[in-house]
């Protein structure tokens, strides 16, 4: 074979190899062109899924608001637990100056009753004799203030002897200590020793209302022996509320008479309460480490609340401006946090962005967004439905 031949195999097969790099080569070509395309409509997916439209007929039905980013005034605060309940004087346990049996209750549990109102009959035959006692030493009184008087208008005229007078003071004194003794007691009955004569003796003694309030609970029954140390009835007046709050001992250098406070149900949190601490107390329970404030109510529909109830409460102690917004602006999805921004507005609807922010504290309605820089004051939030929105995106 000849170098001809040779030259002309080798270019032949040299041929072949460019034709199969060739083809190699436009296959990658159209696969990088591929992966291209994939990855740009993948990244146009991902952008159009920050994007959530609106139409203008929706924002309007939904009545949603736009709003910006502002700055208020935060508080600093101190967070306590507590109970309502109502000042001392507002309240009362009651029961019989004198033991007996229960003869009648003329009152239910939550029954509204004024001062003076009739609770509780106790009934014992003993109540006759402390009033017949009291009827027989008023008259005795009343006939040796007579002798007491006669004999001393004697001795002025010399008539009388000082000894007959002297011992007649004495006897009128003591019948009068006796009878005044006597009202006291009768009194502490509730039974009026003016009216009493020897007609309108009964053997009952009832338990009146010392303030107007309801009853709070019943401790007996009819028929049931009350002793002098025994509760009957529980009556509170509920026209002015005070909450008992426990305060950390870290804390209480920071707590002052006046102080706002902000008082919540837990069951009930779109009730808010307003209040002012007016006591705190001296003293620190050395077990819990914690003192007792107690705050009024100066604001809220107290009508929602009960002595007992638990509370919640944030004491105002010193304020800090900072940017926020209201809190159903922003949404906590998988412990992220998200509002949406308006990108722009267009003829028929509305173009949002959703963003990630990072919210602070939160005070009444209002949730403080730290870095607030990354946004410019034009910028504008829908403020209300964020919450929907976001989850049917999910």
């Amino acid at each position: 074979m000849n170098n001809i031949d040779h030259f002309g195999r080798f270019v032949s097969q040299a041929g072949k190899g460019l034709n199969l790099l060739l083809a190699i080569g436009i296959f990658c070509g159209l696969f990088a062109c591929s992966s291209g395309e994939e990855a740009a409509k993948n990244a146009v997916e991902e952008v159009d899924r920050t994007q959530i439209f609106i139409t203008k007929m929706q924002f309007a039905d939904s009545q949603m608001k736009l709003g910006n980013i502002f700055d208020t005034v935060f508080h600093q605060l101190i967070s306590a637990s507590g109970y309502v309940d109502v000042p001392e004087r507002n309240k009362a346990v009651l029961g019989s100056y004198f033991g007996g049996k229960v003869a009648t209750i003329y009152v239910m549990t939550g029954q509204e009753v004024q001062q003076g109102q009739s609770l509780i009959a106790i009934e014992n035959p003993d109540i006759l004799d402390i009033q017949q006692d009291f009827i027989e030493t008023r008259a005795q009184a009343k006939n040796l203030q007579a002798v007491y008087e006669r004999l001393k208008l004697l001795a002025t005229d010399n008539v009388g002897s000082q000894k007959e007078l002297q011992q007649a003071e004495s006897e009128f004194v003591m019948a009068t200590a006796r009878q005044q003794s006597l009202e006291e007691k009768l009194r502490l009955m509730q039974i009026d020793p003016v009216k009493l004569h020897a007609g309108s003796m009964s053997a009952q003694t009832i338990i009146r209302a010392p303030f107007s309030g309801s009853v709070a609970q019943i401790m007996t029954t009819t028929g049931q022996w009350l002793s002098e140390s025994d509760p009957a009835i529980e009556l509170i007046n509920t026209s002015r509320f005070i909450v008992r709050m426990n305060v950390f001992e870290k804390d209480l250098s920071y707590l002052k008479v006046d102080q706002t406070v902000h008082i919540m149900l837990p069951d009930r949190p779109d009730l808010p309460f307003i209040g002012q601490i007016s006591h705190i107390s001296k003293k620190v329970n050395h077990q819990q480490r914690t003192a007792v404030a107690m705050a009024t109510i100066a604001e809220g529909a107290t009508e929602a609340m009960l002595p007992g109830m638990f509370v919640n409460g944030n004491v105002e102690v010193s304020d800090l401006e900072v940017a926020c917004l209201p809190e159903d602006a922003v949404v906590d999805i998988d412990g992220r946090y998200f509002a949406l921004t308006l990108l722009r507005e267009e003829a028929e609807q509305f173009v949002f962005k959703k963003v990630e922010v990072f919210p602070g504290r939160s005070m009444g309605k209002m949730t403080e967004i730290t870095r607030a820089e990354a946004f410019s004051p034009e910028t504008q939030f829908l403020v209300t439905g964020v919450f929907q929105l976001l989850k049917a995106e999910e």
